[in-house]
């Protein structure tokens, strides 16, 4: 007997395995205890996350539906967070934009002394921190920081109360923005998954899962493109390079060792690799090794064999 396929399980498999989903977290939750839930809503297994949050950070998180790609993928964490911070005592509001200027440069953040994680000291750069907003009467305010990778609010805290001069609680952490996700792309809650899961089990409409979840073609939008022939994909899958025989077209205005994206015939992006050779070079070379291939995201066999 051929075992029966739920239709909303069939088609997140086969989303699933290039999608995300911009999800706003909400205060005073864990990120492992949300990765739980939503499999237990839509009732999948592999479902991976960005990165570790706490349960005092809230907005922006990214979830990945897949197997493996998300490890193989390089995901920038570039990311803007505004902040609620309150002073016990009054202070000036000319001296916290001073300080504030100071902030813009590199940060050095550890582990906790007592984590059982490695005790790796990492450079955390800081692109842009200004003012919002203030309020002198209740001596809080408002700021808006952009940084190169997530924030650790234990050595924020000390950061800010050195530069300060004053002791420093911080009410809030808001994440409006990670990677190339904001909060106006499509950020979907607990009660939108839920509704697009039932409107599919009970009615077979799928409109909401596909606004729900990003095809992660988007990260792709900067990088250039080359067209590869079908025949030559399965072999790209199982580790060899890309040489001018397997090239259907190429991007102009390609440089040697910028990254670019291997492209199917369908336009669904099969690897990332290192150009070896520019595009007007390209046209005189009739063999030899054009792109040094790093990342692959189909799996193998999935094309035919044509070598």
């Amino acid at each position: 007997l051929i075992k029966k396929i739920h239709f909303s399980l069939n088609f997140l498999e086969k989303k699933n395995k290039n999608g995300f989903i911009n999800f706003d977290k909400p205060f005073g939750c864990n990120s492992h205890e949300i990765l739980q839930w939503i499999k237990k809503i839509l009732k999948l297994k592999h479902i991976k996350c960005s990165g570790k949050s706490g349960t005092n950070i809230s907005g922006c998180m990214i979830f990945c539906l897949g197997k493996s790609f998300f490890d193989k993928l390089e995901l920038p964490l570039n990311s803007n967070y505004i902040l609620v911070y309150n002073f016990q005592e009054t202070c000036l509001k000319n001296s916290k934009e001073i300080t504030l200027r100071k902030f813009n440069s590199n940060l050095f953040q550890d582990q906790f002394f007592f984590s059982k994680t490695k005790q790796q000291l990492k450079l955390n750069r800081v692109f842009q921190a200004f003012h919002l907003e203030f309020d002198l009467r209740k001596g809080m305010g408002i700021f808006e920081i952009a940084i190169q990778f997530p924030i650790s609010t234990r050595s924020l805290l000390i950061n800010l109360g050195f530069l300060f001069g004053k002791k420093i609680k911080l009410l809030e952490i808001r994440r409006i923005r990670i990677a190339n996700f904001t909060e106006g792309d499509s950020i979907t809650s607990f009660h939108d998954l839920l509704d697009a899961y039932w409107l599919e089990k009970h009615f077979k409409k799928t409109y909401l899962f596909r606004k729900i979840i990003i095809p992660f073609d988007v990260l792709f939008s900067e990088y250039r493109r080359v067209l590869v022939k079908n025949s030559s994909i399965n072999s790209i899958c199982f580790g060899a390079g890309l040489t001018a025989s397997g090239i259907l077209k190429i991007e102009p205005s390609i440089e040697i060792g910028e990254k670019i994206v291997l492209l199917n015939f369908q336009g669904d992006p099969i690897a990332i690799g290192i150009s070896k050779i520019n595009t007007n070079s390209f046209f005189n070379s009739l063999s030899g090794l054009i792109v040094e291939i790093k990342k692959i995201f189909i799996e193998k066999s999935s094309y035919g064999k044509k070598w």
